[in-house]
């Protein structure tokens, strides 16, 4: 304002230009006090008119007294009393004046004090926001509020809470990138929505308060109040307030997330220890098992080996029937016997976490893939056309990890999908699914290609596949949807899985009964030296 006396008393003064600035100024000082809250209007013109009333009061009665009355003297007495007692009168008029003014908002403020002073006491993560989310908006009776908690790097929205009965089409999560963020972060204190009104990026609100919570130099999250249903503006004093409150949740965020971290560490910890101890004594186990297996599978083994060399026409229809039953359970033996030794083998990569570490070296994935081909084709008779590979010649995708491993893995999801071939061709011919049987052309077609740092193997079939239930519990140990043909011992889709997640890389599967199924792995490549 200063600049339009400036203007004139160098001989720029034009009535009445010179006064713009000053009218330019008010109007800037009006423009920030209302955008920014840095005065309650209504509090203001309180104190104002107060103020005025005790003015009149101390300067009238003795104005009165000397120009009414005539009694100067007494006037002078009663100025220098009421002057003395004039500052009381106005602090006493402007505190209950404001008492009144202020009863609501100072109940939230202390209801708000109380919450501040319990939030440590909450452990649970999800249980905090939430009780922070509904207190605080009950408290201060707002429209809307939910919090925005920081994950990776943007903020996610949690528990939307509304008293309008549909929540508003705020952003589900915000990118620490974005300019309200990075504004929030500069500030470090409670934002008026009114202060992003120009950000392409805002809330498109007309009114309402963002809490930000900090530990050190992180933003853990923030909590955002729409306006309260009062009408009432957000104050300094609820910014300050609420700051507090802010401080406190930081600490309880936090607090709560190492209590989780812990928790999981704790879990892994004793996992481990477990795994472990039962890798201790499958180690000791394993081989005097697999012995027992052995000597069962040798001794079925030879005996069917012996009826080839019987000649069974001498004999009756009943004998050879026996016989063939003699045969039938050596068979069924023999199966189980090998599938025993199997099964003890997948128990012992389970229980066996370091194996990896033991036997991780760099190799290429597509010679294992190759291996596990030739061991499928050893195990069993197929039609060679049935499988279709679709594998790059030229491109090394090489690995780091277990060779023997991953071919295991390879060679059980091949071998599944054989199974899983046979079960369809046989629901055709027991017309379980509508489909003639020359129609059905067996085929698994495996790819493999590099995605970005991922080398990636995908085993696609179009055997029985699975259905939703099925396809919910497959990974779960000991599940197994052979069962009835007593085929499957339940480990196998289990110990690919940790035997793939040991590589530090991914597994997804896809499924539909009567469609096929798709296993695809993803693991990461080696880092070249």
């Amino acid at each position: 304002m200063a600049s339009s006396d400036f203007v004139i008393n160098y001989g720029f003064g034009f009535y009445p230009l010179g006064f713009i600035p000053a009218i330019i100024s008010l109007g800037i000082f009006t423009y920030t006090i209302l955008k920014y809250h840095l005065l309650d209007i209504r509090i203001a013109l309180t104190r104002a008119g107060i103020f005025i009333i005790v003015y009149l009061f101390v300067l009238g009665i003795p104005f009165l007294l000397g120009y009414k009355y005539d009694q100067w003297k007494l006037a002078t007495w009663v100025t220098v009393v009421l002057a003395s007692a004039g500052p009381f009168i106005y602090l006493v008029l402007k505190r209950q004046t404001e008492n009144i003014l202020l009863k609501e908002q100072r109940r939230y403020q202390e209801a708000l004090r109380r919450l501040s002073a319990t939030l440590s006491l909450v452990k649970d993560l999800e249980r905090l926001l939430k009780l922070v989310v509904l207190k605080v908006s009950r408290l201060v009776r707002v429209e809307f509020a939910c919090i925005y908690l920081a994950h990776d790097n943007k903020l996610l929205q949690k528990h939307p809470y509304t008293i309008k009965g549909l929540f508003l089409d705020l952003p589900k999560e915000v990118s620490f990138d974005s300019s309200i963020i990075r504004y929030i972060i500069s500030k470090r204190a409670p934002v008026f929505i009114e202060e992003l009104s120009s950000m392409a990026d805002g809330f498109n609100l007309t009114s309402g308060l963002i809490i930000p919570s900090f530990v050190r130099n992180r933003l853990l999250g923030f909590l955002l109040l729409g306006p309260k249903t009062s009408g009432a503006l957000y104050t300094p004093e609820d910014a300050n307030l609420f700051g507090i409150l802010a401080n406190q949740l930081a600490l309880a965020i936090e607090n709560s997330q190492f209590l989780t971290e812990q928790e999981k560490t704790q879990a892994t910890l004793f996992a481990k220890e477990r795994m472990a101890s039962l890798g201790t004594m499958a180690g000791g186990m394993t081989h005097q098992i697999n012995n027992r297996f052995h000597a069962i599978l040798m001794a079925s083994t030879d005996a069917l080996d012996n009826f080839n060399f019987i000649d069974l026409s001498p004999l009756s229809e009943e004998s050879k029937s026996y016989i063939e039953q003699i045969r039938y359970a050596l068979n069924r033996i023999s199966e189980n016997a090998d599938r025993g030794g199997r099964l003890v083998n997948d128990f012992l990569n389970f229980s066996q976490p370091d194996r990896l570490q033991r036997e991780a070296k760099v190799f290429d994935l597509k010679e294992a893939l190759q291996r596990a081909i030739e061991m499928v084709r050893i195990k069993r008779a197929f039609d060679q056309e049935i499988i279709e590979k679709t594998i790059p010649e030229q491109t090394s995708l090489k690995i780091s990890g277990s060779f023997v491993m991953i071919q295991d893995a390879l060679f059980n999801l091949i071998d599944n999908a054989l199974d899983a071939l046979e079960k369809k061709a046989q629901a055709i011919k027991d017309k379980e699914l509508t489909l003639a049987e020359g129609d059905f052309k067996a085929r698994i077609m495996i790819k493999m290609y590099q995605k970005d740092s991922l080398a990636v193997v995908k085993i696609q079939d179009n055997g029985i596949g699975m259905t939703k239930e099925q396809l919910d519990k497959v990974f779960i140990p000991f599940f197994t949807t052979k069962a009835t043909s007593v085929k499957g011992t339940g480990l196998g889709l289990f110990v690919i899985s940790k035997i793939i997640e040991a590589h530090n890389g991914g597994i997804e599967v896809e499924s539909g009964y009567g469609q096929g199924t798709s296993f695809t792995l993803s693991l990461p490549l080696a880092k070249e030296e």
